[in-house]
């Protein structure tokens, strides 16, 4: 999964085998990418102070 795009993704894995008394395995992986938190700065660059929610 990318971590550029946030939402919920899933996407099978497939594992193939050449042992003739097996098969193939399949399973399903399943994720959650969140959009981080925006942090706030002071000034015109993060380089000021730190402005927290109880600001």
């Amino acid at each position: 999964m990318s971590g550029s795009t946030a939402g919920s993704f899933t996407a099978d894995i497939t594992i193939t085998n050449d042992d003739a008394d097996e098969g193939t395995f399949v399973f399903l992986v399943v994720g959650e990418i969140t959009s981080p938190e925006i942090g706030l700065y002071a000034g015109s660059d993060n380089t000021g102070t730190s402005i927290t929610s109880d600001q």
